[in-house]
């Protein structure tokens, strides 16, 4: 299976923190859907949006189930997975899934755009601490 990614788990230090085997990878954006901020944490989740929304990412490639059940487990409750199609860097259109905020969790979302940079500057070495359980 593959898996489009577009929060915390683009960047390689988070991934390799959660996922301990090897997969290609390649930039995507897939349609349909924005990112919030969810309040009060350093991650995003996505929810449907209108067809003109475009969503930046990577898919991961050919994930064994194994970690499959890992990243599952460092998603949680709030999350689950849907099929989307993913546009490559290369112009080629791959059947990916996921990571959608379920509707009842959606309330914990902000109306803020989650920002990556901040991400990277503030954030990311202290959500990888606070992840260290899949390390």
């Amino acid at each position: 299976m593959n898996l489009f990614v577009y929060g915390s788990l683009v960047f390689p230090k988070v991934w390799e923190t959660v996922v301990p085997s090897e997969y290609v990878s390649d930039p995507a954006e897939v349609s349909g859907y924005v990112r919030k901020r969810v309040n009060d944490e350093s991650y995003p989740a996505v929810i449907p949006g209108d067809d003109e929304a475009v969503l930046h990412g990577r898919v991961y490639f050919h994930i064994n189930q194994a970690d499959l059940a890992r990243l599952d487990e460092f998603e949680g409750e709030y999350f689950h997975r849907e099929e989307v199609r993913a546009l490559l860097a290369n112009g080629n259109e791959v059947s990916a899934e996921i990571y959608v905020i379920k509707r009842d969790y959606r309330h914990l979302l902000s109306h803020e755009d989650w920002d990556p940079s901040r991400f990277v500057r503030e954030e990311m070495e202290r959500f990888i601490v606070g992840h260290k359980e899949f390390a």
